[in-house]
């Protein structure tokens, strides 16, 4: 017989107060989840992606992106970066 565990819900200002030490925290309905930093190898692909749609959306004028984590409170008890974040279009 196992003990049972004991879980709690995080806060997204709780998840603020954690050290910047590389690693993404992400509080999705109240549970901490974390990951390891990403590979050199995936922030040159992430980069040059960004270098292609970047030029692509001036050319076209359909929108400015951004890359990086951007945090973004969905609601109140999750803080996690989703896919896109609606930011400003061109001019």
């Amino acid at each position: 017989m196992g003990m049972p565990q004991i879980s709690r819900a995080w806060t997204p200002d709780e998840v603020r107060t954690l050290p910047d030490d590389g690693r993404r925290y992400e509080v999705v309905a109240g549970e901490l989840l974390v990951t390891p930093a990403p590979s050199f190898q995936h922030q040159e692909a992430v980069f040059r992606l960004v270098v292609a749609l970047r030029g692509y959306a001036e050319r076209t004028g359909v929108g400015l992106r951004a890359a990086g984590p951007t945090s973004a409170a969905c609601c109140s008890r999750s803080r996690s970066c989703p896919p896109r974040v609606p930011g400003p279009t061109a001019p």
